[in-house]
């Protein structure tokens, strides 16, 4: 979906810890891998028995995704959606090993998508299938899994009670993620190759975070007496 150095913002935090797990090894037959939503019956299905998770009373508790103002991800998107994110030979390098798939041969560039937290770090090209089957599980078909982190499903998860107390107002939350590796192997590459190789990408992520974050921050900060009391918003393309 993107370039390592690329920078996306998201419509939806997705939570990617709390399931449920058979081996792969002894999995039943036409299963595409062990994971599966606690209260399912088998994987890419939602929950259908709330019991399953202790005090839960309905699906709707047990959901994952945690949904972002998606207007206010389009105004930021919109707003920085032609930002220059630099370009190094040595990230052209590893890209030009991605044959087959062009936008993880593209320069770092700006787009929307969302991000899935686990404390798992995962990779190769089994688990990507499913991140990109959870995240659209848990956003009914509407979300694209962009990014892999750790940490975000736990900051959503915190805005969302603390936003239950009146302490935060979680429609005023932006989620941007950068890219410092990707999820797994370039094609002729084993997982265990390239988990963890965050270099040259590491630099770079962090350079795009500063360079496409910090235009919001300024525009926020420059129109406070406007943004206090109304949340700037862009239409649904």
């Amino acid at each position: 979906m993107a370039s390592v150095g690329s920078a996306a913002w998201a419509r939806w935090v997705i939570n990617g810890d709390e399931l449920r797990e058979i081996d792969d090894r002894e999995i039943p037959a036409g299963w595409p891998y062990g994971l599966f939503a606690i209260g399912a019956q088998k994987p890419n299905m939602l929950p259908v028995d709330p019991n399953s998770f202790g005090s839960a009373e309905s699906a709707d508790d047990l959901a994952m995704a945690y949904p972002l103002n998606q207007g206010l991800a389009r105004w930021a998107f919109a707003m920085t959606k032609d930002v220059a994110i630099p370009d190094t030979p040595a990230l052209k390098q590893q890209r030009d090993a991605w044959k087959g798939y062009p936008n993880a041969q593209r320069p770092p560039f700006v787009l929307m998508g969302e991000t899935l937290g686990s404390v798992r770090y995962w990779h190769g090209p089994k688990r990507t299938q499913w991140a990109r089957d959870w995240v659209k599980l848990w956003t009914r078909g509407k979300g694209t899994f962009v990014m892999t982190n750790m940490e975000s499903q736990t900051a959503a998860r915190v805005i969302q009670s603390f936003g239950k107390l009146g302490f935060v107002d979680p429609q005023r939350v932006l989620v941007l993620r950068t890219a410092s590796n990707p999820s797994g192997p370039p094609p002729g590459s084993d997982s265990l190759s390239t988990i963890g190789d965050e270099a040259p990408g590491q630099v770079a992520a962090y350079e795009a975070n500063y360079r496409v974050g910090a235009p919001v921050v300024h525009a926020i900060l420059a129109q406070w007496s406007q943004y206090a009391e109304k949340i700037p918003q862009a239409g649904a393309p």
